[in-house]
């Protein structure tokens, strides 16, 4: 997964907007969705926001991506990195909470990293 300067391309050619929405939502599944560019930055900047998350905020704030939550890092990290399957901040379009918020491309959504694409 790169990123191209306004898209994030993915193996297979897919490309979407840094703005588009994913399932994965704020405040632990109660929040607004987080967008591609968001959950890149963190898979790509993820150590750094674990050791030092003043660091982390301050390199989103320079790269001109929105941030993670704290309380959402660890969770996003698990999943991101393959160690979770699963996480209830993600909602898909069939679940009720995620109607109105949620991308109805499955697509839309980030897709496991380099860990479980391996």
């Amino acid at each position: 997964i790169t990123d191209d300067g306004a898209n994030i391309v993915f193996p297979g050619g897919a490309v979407y907007p840094k703005s588009t929405p994913t399932a994965y939502h704020q405040n632990r599944g109660r929040g607004a969705p987080y967008t591609l560019a968001s959950l890149f930055f963190l898979s790509q900047n993820g150590d750094r926001s674990l050791r030092n998350f003043r660091a982390y905020i301050d390199a989103c704030a320079k790269s001109g991506t929105d941030r993670v939550q704290i309380a959402d890092v660890k969770d996003v990290l698990a999943y991101l990195r393959g160690d979770t399957s699963t996480s209830t901040a993600i909602k898909t379009s069939t679940d009720p909470a995620a109607a109105e918020t949620a991308p109805s491309d499955a697509a839309a959504t980030l897709p496991p990293s380099r860990k479980r694409a391996a």
